[in-house]
């Protein structure tokens, strides 16, 4: 199993987390505090991260914080 499967609500938490704080423009956030929006749907967004770096980073964060 990956990390992203054993703990997938910390991975959608932390894209909305970064959305509200406007990394993705105003737009995405607003549509995020309205609930339009939600971490599956901003992962989905191949435009938000082209590079895989959002994933990259998200999966640092995560073995930071738990120590994988």
């Amino acid at each position: 199993m990956s990390i992203w499967s054993d703990d997938p609500e910390y991975f959608d938490e932390w894209i909305e987390q970064r959305a509200l704080k406007g990394d993705f423009g105003e737009e995405i956030k607003t549509k995020v505090l309205n609930g339009d929006l939600m971490g599956g749907d901003l992962w989905a967004m191949k435009e938000l991260d082209p590079l895989g770096e959002l994933n990259r980073q998200a999966c640092e964060d995560y073995s930071m914080r738990f120590g994988e």
